[in-house]
C-alpha cells in the first residue's frame, strides 16, 4: 500500500469516520477526483473485499468504510461545477449487491460533464429501462463484480441498448460480446474516458448538417 491508502486503511480498522474522511478529503484537494477514485479508494475497498471474503475484517468495519466513502463521494459530486452534456443512468442489475463503483465512477463521469443519475444495487431491469426513459438518458452504464447476472439477461442488455447506448464495467466485462453493449477497460479513468469520447461523437454526429 502507499502511504495515502496505508492511512486510509488504518482509519477504517479504527472505525474513525473523522480522520478516514480527512485523508480522503486531503488526498481529493491536492491530486482531483480521478486520483482519489483510481489511486486511493479503488485500491483501499480491494483490501477490504479481500479481508471481508477470507474473513480477516468485520462486516462492521467494511460497512463503515464503505458508507464513509459513499458520504465523502457524495460531498465532492455535489461540489461539482461546470457545463452538463447530459444524463447518464449507473445501475447494478438484478443479483448485483455492490453499488458503490457505480458511484465512484459517477464522480469521474460528472467531472467529464455528464451528470450521473445512480440507481443503485440489484435494480429490476423494467426499473433501468423506466429510468432511462425518464430521464432521457444519452447512456446507461451497467456496473458489476461478476459477469453472470448480465450473462443471464442478454435479451435485456439487447432492449435496453435499442433506447440508449449501453456500456459495461468492472467484472462484468468478462462474459461473451453482446450486440450493442460497449465493454469498457479496466482502468477506471480510460473508462470515463471512452463514454466521455464516445457520447461526444455521438452527439456531434447528431448536430452534423446533413
Amino acid at each position: 500500500m502507499t502511504d495515502p491508502q496505508r492511512d486510509v486503511f488504518d482509519a477504517v480498522m479504527g472505525l474513525d469516520a473523522a480522520r478516514m474522511r480527512g485523508h480522503i478529503v486531503d488526498f481529493q484537494s491536492a491530486r482531483g477526483n480521478d486520483a482519489v477514485v483510481a489511486e486511493l479508494l479503488v485500491p483501499v475497498l480491494g483490501i477490504i473485499g479481500e479481508m471481508w471474503e477470507n474473513g480477516t475484517l468485520s462486516v462492521a468495519h467494511e460497512h463503515h468504510g464503505s458508507q464513509i466513502i459513499r458520504n465523502v463521494i457524495g460531498e465532492f459530486r455535489r461540489k461539482g461545477s461546470g457545463p452538463v452534456h447530459g444524463k447518464i443512468v449507473l445501475a447494478c442489475p438484478p443479483g448485483e449487491l455492490h453499488d458503490l463503483p457505480a458511484h465512484l465512477f459517477g464522480l469521474m463521469l460528472r467531472d467529464r460533464g455528464w451528470q450521473p443519475v445512480v440507481l443503485g444495487a440489484d435494480t429490476p431491469w423494467t426499473a433501468i429501462l423506466a429510468a432511462v426513459r425518464a430521464v432521457c438518458a444519452d447512456a446507461c452504464i451497467l456496473t458489476g463484480t461478476r459477469p453472470g447476472p448480465l450473462l443471464m439477461h442478454s435479451d435485456r442488455l439487447r432492449e435496453l441498448s435499442t433506447v440508449t447506448k449501453v456500456f459495461i464495467g468492472g467484472g462484468a466485462v468478462n462474459g461473451p460480446a453482446v450486440r450493442g453493449v460497449t465493454p469498457l477497460p479496466l482502468d477506471w479513468p480510460a473508462a470515463a474516458d471512452v463514454v466521455a469520447g464516445a457520447l461526444k461523437t455521438r452527439q456531434n454526429r447528431s448536430v452534423s448538417p446533413a
